[in-house]
C-alpha cells in the first residue's frame, strides 16, 4: 500500500493523539475495571481506513514506553495492530455491522494479550484478570469507540449533503434510481439541491407494490426531472419465490426478515443507470440506500458501492461516480433532511403491497412510521392500520 503525504500526517495525529491521552489521561477505574480513554479513539479507524491504523498501533507503542508493566508492554503493540486490523477489514466489508464486530473482535484480541501479561508479571489469576480487562477494554472501544465512529459518519455525511454554490456553468447530469419511496426521493430531491441536472429511473422487476412507479412518477414530474420507467418484469421469473416482494402468495413480514431481500437487485439496477449515466453523459449515478438498511441488506452497504463505483469505472472506462448519499444517516435523520428539502412525502409510496393505502402493518410501514415520528415531522400518510 502506497502511503501520501496525507496518510502519513492522519497517521501521525492518531499516534500522537492516542500517546498525549495515555500520558495526560490517567485510565478510569472502577474496583478493578480500568478504562482507557485513549482507545476510544479506535472509533475512527472505519473512517480513516490503514492511517488510523497504523497510527494508533504507533500511539499505543509510544504510550507504553513508561508503563508501569515494563518493557513486556512495548509488545502490546503487537496484538493491538492485529485488532486494529481486524476491526478495518470487518468495517471495510460489513459496513456499521462489521465496525461492531470488528470493535468486539479488538476488545477481544486486546484483553487475551493484556490479561497474560498481567497474571505472568504481578501473578493475578487469568480467568478473574481477562474478565476484569475485557470489561474495561470493551468499554472504552465498543462504547466510547462506536459513539464516536457513530458522530464521525454523521458529520461526514452532513458535510457531504450541505450543498454547494451554485454551478455558474451548464450543470453536472445524474442518474436517480427513483423508487418512489421515502428514501430515493430524499435523493433526488438532494441531488437537485446540490445543482445536478436529475435524470430519474425507475423499475418494475415484478414487485408486488408496482404502484410505487406511479409514486416515482409523480416525485419526477414535480422536481421537473425526465423519468423514465424499465420494464425488468421478467425478472419475477428468476427471484422466484426467493422474496415475499415479488411472491403474491407468500406472507408479508412485519419484521426483517431473510425473505425482504431481492436478490442482488441494487447490483442489477445500477448497471442500467451507469449505463444510461454513459449514455445521456451523466457524471453520476445515486441510490437511495441509507444507514438504517445497512445491517440487514449487503447491497446497502458503503462497501458495495464503492466496490461497484471501481467495477462502473472500469467498465465504462470513466470517472464515473456511484455513491448512496444517505448511507451515513438513519432513516429519520433521511426524514428530517427531506422535510428541510421540500420533498412532497405525501406522494411517496413504502408499502410492500400494492393496496389502496400503506397496509400499516408490513415492515417497510413500520419503518416509515417510525421514522416520521423519530425525525417529529408530521407524516402525511394513510394507513390501513
Amino acid at each position: 500500500m502506497r502511503f501520501k503525504a496525507r496518510d502519513l500526517t492522519i497517521a501521525a495525529l492518531f499516534a500522537s493523539s492516542y500517546s498525549a491521552l495515555v500520558y495526560l489521561l490517567a485510565p478510569l477505574s472502577f474496583l478493578q475495571i480500568q478504562v482507557r480513554v485513549a482507545n476510544a479513539l479506535i472509533g475512527a479507524v472505519p473512517i480513516f481506513g490503514m492511517p488510523a491504523v497504523l497510527g494508533i498501533a504507533l500511539g499505543v507503542l509510544i504510550g507504553n514506553i513508561f508503563s508501569p508493566l515494563g518493557p513486556l508492554d512495548l509488545l502490546s503493540a503487537l496484538p493491538s495492530l492485529l485488532g486494529l486490523l481486524a476491526l478495518h477489514k470487518l468495517s471495510r466489508r460489513l459496513g456499521g455491522l462489521g465496525v461492531l464486530l470488528g470493535l468486539t473482535a479488538y476488545s477481544l484480541i486486546v484483553s487475551v494479550w493484556v490479561a497474560l501479561l498481567l497474571s505472568h508479571i504481578l501473578g493475578l489469576p487469568y480467568p478473574a484478570t481477562f474478565a476484569y480487562v475485557l470489561v474495561g477494554v470493551s468499554i472504552a472501544t465498543v462504547g466510547l469507540g462506536y459513539l464516536l465512529y457513530a458522530q464521525l459518519s454523521r458529520m461526514r455525511a452532513l458535510k457531504g449533503l450541505a450543498g454547494r454554490s451554485p454551478n455558474r456553468g451548464p450543470r453536472p447530469k445524474a442518474v436517480v434510481i427513483l423508487s418512489g419511496g421515502v428514501d430515493s426521493s430524499t435523493v433526488a430531491y438532494w441531488a437537485k439541491a446540490e445543482g445536478f441536472d436529475v435524470h430519474c429511473l425507475s423499475f418494475d422487476y415484478g414487485q408486488r407494490a408496482s404502484k410505487e412507479l406511479l409514486s416515482a412518477k409523480a416525485i419526477a414530474e414535480g422536481l421537473g426531472a425526465p423519468f423514465k420507467p424499465i420494464d425488468l418484469s421478467a425478472l419475477k421469473g428468476i427471484f422466484g419465490g426467493a422474496t415475499a416482494l415479488c411472491d403474491e402468495s407468500a406472507p408479508m413480514p412485519s419484521a426483517f426478515e431473510p425473505a425482504l431481500i431481492v436478490p442482488f437487485r441494487n447490483a442489477i439496477l445500477l448497471s442500467i443507470a451507469v449505463a444510461h449515466a454513459a449514455s445521456i453523459g451523466a457524471e453520476a449515478v445515486f441510490y437511495g440506500a441509507q444507514g438504517s438498511d445497512a445491517p440487514f441488506y449487503p447491497d446497502c452497504r458503503e462497501p458495495f458501492f464503492k466496490a461497484f463505483q471501481r467495477a462502473a469505472r472500469l467498465g465504462t472506462g470513466s470517472e464515473i461516480r456511484v455513491d448512496a448519499p444517505l448511507h451515513g444517516l438513519g432513516k429519520s435523520e433521511v426524514v428530517a433532511l427531506g422535510s428541510r428539502l421540500g420533498v412532497p412525502y405525501g406522494l411517496t409510496w413504502s408499502c410492500y403491497l400494492g393496496g389502496e393505502r400503506h397496509c400499516g402493518r408490513c415492515e417497510s410501514c413500520l419503518n416509515r412510521k417510525r421514522a416520521f415520528e423519530e425525525a417529529g415531522v408530521e407524516d402525511p400518510t394513510e394507513y390501513e392500520a
